[in-house]
């Protein structure tokens, strides 16, 4: 019985663990050498569908006086 028991909440885990590995962001860089000391880095996200991103900052709430 705890065979079936520790066979069972292993499964359970395993597929818990599984379930949480989403990816849905894929990045592109490029780097271009714009002297010999320095360099411009771009950095590019592509999102799936049904997926946002969202701000850092929230901008100021203005009130309109009626």
């Amino acid at each position: 019985m705890k065979t079936l028991l520790s066979l069972t909440v292993g499964l359970l885990l395993t597929f818990a663990a599984h379930s949480q590995i989403l990816q849905p962001v894929t990045w592109r860089y490029t780097a271009e050498k714009t002297s010999a000391t320095t360099a411009t880095v771009s950095i590019t996200a592509t999102i799936q569908d049904g997926w946002h991103i969202y701000g850092q900052t929230v901008p100021a709430l203005t009130c309109w006086a009626s």
